[in-house]
């Protein structure tokens, strides 16, 4: 697992901007100061579906209520612009391949 809690910072799959490899299980724990939010923004956002995708948690607990699941091309929603969401305080995005 790695932790940020850095203003901003980067995230990157494994080998990146290489393909990933299979059987991957990558941990981020991303802690913003009180009273803050995390803005995640996808520059680069492909993973296979079914199989690859990216799970957003709310909380650093693997048990922690699921804020999103996400997996292809891009990320969109009707209410926010694409590849780009907004979360609390604490943030755990977890890459399974």
């Amino acid at each position: 697992m790695s932790n940020f809690t850095a203003a901003m910072g980067t995230v990157l799959s494994p080998d990146y901007p290489e393909g990933y490899g299979n059987n991957l299980n990558c941990v981020w724990l991303i802690i913003a100061e009180p009273g803050s939010r995390i803005h995640l923004a996808f520059n680069d956002f492909d993973l296979e579906p079914p199989y690859d995708f990216l799970t957003v948690r709310d909380g650093e607990l693997v048990d922690a209520v699921v804020l999103g699941r996400f997996s292809g091309h891009c990320l969109q929603s009707d209410s926010e612009q694409p590849s780009s969401r907004t979360y609390g305080r604490t943030y755990f995005p977890l890459f399974n391949s």
